[in-house]
This record gives structure tokens, sequence and C-alpha cells, in this order.
């Protein structure tokens, strides 16, 4: 029994270990245009603005507010996501940290 706990548990953490980026998220039309938000004074100085977007469900866009986020570390500059056009359809490229 101890066995098959142990093989399960390694299993699991590999299985976790893998998740490098997220399923990309395709669209047949494009998003609409962004929306004006209103940035409010930073909790902190280690918190960056990440500004709203669009993300598509089902058959739909809904937005998403922007928010402040903490830096992973005091060097990092995040890059937004964003729409791109690929062949007939659209995908959404995940912002992240550099």
């Amino acid at each position: 029994m101890q066995k098959l706990i142990a093989t399960l548990m390694i299993g699991c953490s590999f299985s976790i270990g893998c998740v490098d980026e997220p399923e990309a998220v395709y669209a047949e039309a494009p998003p609409p245009d962004g929306r004006v938000e209103v940035m409010t004074v930073s909790p902190s100085a280690d918190q960056v603005w990440i500004g709203g977007y669009y993300h598509y469900i089902g058959r739909t866009y809904v937005w998403v507010p922007g928010q402040w986020i903490a830096r992973p570390t005091p060097q990092a500059v995040y890059t937004p996501g964003s729409w791109q056009r690929r062949g007939r359809h659209w995908v959404f490229i995940e912002g992240g940290w550099s």
C-alpha cells in the first residue's frame, strides 16, 4: 500500500511540474476595442498595474478588468498579453514576466 501511495505521489508531482504554458485561446472574430480603465493609486512600490483585456469564452468576449500585481522580483518587467491574427482566426498570447 505504501508503495502505491508513493508511486501516485511521484506521478502527480511530475504531471503538475510538466505544465509550462496555458492552452492557447482561439477566436473566429476579432476582439472588441479595449476599454479605458481608471488606474488607482498603487497599493505599494512593488506592485505593477496589469491592464485589462478581453478573454474569449465559448463564442463571446468577456472583459477582464486590470489589477495591481506584486512583482516577482524587483527587476521584473511585465509584458501584457495581446490578441494576434493567425490566418482566419485570432489567438490570445498570454502576458508574462521577464
